[in-house]
């Protein structure tokens, strides 16, 4: 993924990008229907959005997931793809050397269980000399959770930023970079070997 190459965008309707952002309030528009479908994206009966090239799911360390779904041809060179319009999209004339991407993210809690808490706070009122074995666990114990707290905080906050980041746009990527990240059956399936 380090070389994925995009070489140009898309505005996204307004309130497709709105809705995107708020998937618990998701509402689309009639309008915004037609424009993920003649990018290559569908909503399933399930309400999951799909596409007609396939997708791919990304995790990092920090829990979030990227989910790169890959959409329509985009034809032309130059401008015509790095900035072009919906006129521009429709003419179907030039190499077809490029493809749309459509990314959002989500965040994976469970990849972070939530660790057990302390049976009790004493050990905050006390000095550091004061502590007895079970106060030095148990403050143990919190430490471990706020660490946890602030793992999850921090990767739900991000996944976030990323959404909105990426609501309002389709993106474009090269063929080249199509290629080598949309790998076919046959490059992920092996044939068993015998011993």
């Amino acid at each position: 993924l380090d070389g994925l190459s995009i070489v140009g965008v898309r505005p996204k309707p307004e309130g497709l990008s709105r809705s995107l952002g708020q998937p618990e309030n998701l509402t689309i528009s009639q309008a915004d229907m037609l424009s993920l479908r003649s990018k290559g994206y569908y909503f399933a009966q399930t309400g999951q959005l799909v596409s007609n090239e396939g997708e791919i799911e990304v995790r990092d360390g920090d829990g979030v997931i990227y989910t790169l779904r890959f959409g329509e041809i985009v034809y032309g060179t130059g401008e015509a793809v790095s900035a072009g319009n919906e006129s521009s999209d429709d003419d179907q004339s030039g190499p077809a050397e490029n493809r749309y991407l459509f990314i959002t993210t989500s965040f994976d809690s469970a990849r972070f269980p939530e660790p057990r808490r302390p049976d009790n706070t004493d050990f905050l009122d006390k000095e550091e000399d004061d502590l007895t074995d079970t106060d030095r666990r148990n403050k143990e114990l919190q430490d471990d959770y706020e660490e946890w707290a602030t793992t999850v905080e921090v990767g739900r906050g991000r996944s976030g930023e990323l959404n909105a980041r990426f609501a309002d746009w389709y993106y474009v990527i090269s063929a080249e970079s199509f290629d080598k990240i949309h790998l076919t059956r046959v490059e992920l399936v092996r044939q068993k070997e015998t011993e």
